[in-house]
């Protein structure tokens, strides 16, 4: 276990000294999502799994070149091709760690759609893992509200009106409503906060987290 603790930790501090911005953002999607796995009724275990996530679904960035991340106008076609391709590169650098097979997947598939017009097997509805759905909602919020070179921060109620619209073809349509809902009720006010390593290894253990896989897998 002191091993799966060094090595989420690791990598985590390599998002940081790589892409800061980028590694801002994954502390607060992971806070967000588990949030939102809280609100959904979901268990500790599969919080801190869904945190952990969020922590490291964008790891795969460190593989697009810099060029086409922080490119301040439209990506050409085949750019967006290669961004497309970042939550493969996260599931290729974490999918080897035997106890993160559910949080590889995970991120893995936190791109797919709710209607299958996402990235990158196009998936669809409860095809899609839950913990992906979650991560997608948390994700999106976190993007339209935060300041990007092509573009200006929306405000809390902009993106949640945005979430809405995108309700069932983007976005699982229940998550969306817990969220939303939370949202309107001041739930969504957390911060970034550092993570607790330690205990996260409890719910990443092949144990626990096959026991609840199904939670996770909606």
């Amino acid at each position: 276990m002191d091993s799966l603790v060094h090595v989420v930790g690791a990598l985590y501090r390599m998002l940081e000294a790589r892409l800061k911005v980028v590694w801002l953002h994954s502390g607060r999607v992971a806070s967000l999502a588990a949030l939102l796995a809280d609100w959904l009724g979901m268990g500790e275990e599969e919080q801190k799994i869904i945190y952990t996530a969020g922590l490291l679904h964008d790891i795969g960035k460190m593989g697009v070149p810099g060029g086409i991340l922080f490119k301040p106008g439209r990506l050409t076609g085949e750019e967006w091709e290669e961004m497309k391709n970042h939550p493969v590169y996260s599931f290729n650098v974490l999918s080897p760690i035997p106890e993160m097979g559910t949080v590889s997947r995970l991120v893995l598939y936190h791109h797919e759609r709710y209607d299958g017009r996402g990235y990158p097997a196009g998936l669809k509805g409860e095809e899609i893992p839950l913990g992906a759905r979650i991560l997608a909602v948390a994700d999106s919020y976190d993007a339209m509200t935060s300041h990007r070179v092509y573009r200006p921060a929306k405000s809390g109620s902009e993106a949640l009106q945005e979430l809405y619209r995108c309700a069932g073809t983007q976005f699982d349509p229940h998550v969306v409503e817990v969220f939303c809902r939370q949202a309107a009720r001041g739930g969504v006010e957390c911060s970034l906060r550092q993570p607790d390593l330690r205990a996260l290894t409890i719910a990443l253990s092949p144990e626990k987290a096959g026991s609840k896989g199904r939670d996770l897998k909606g």
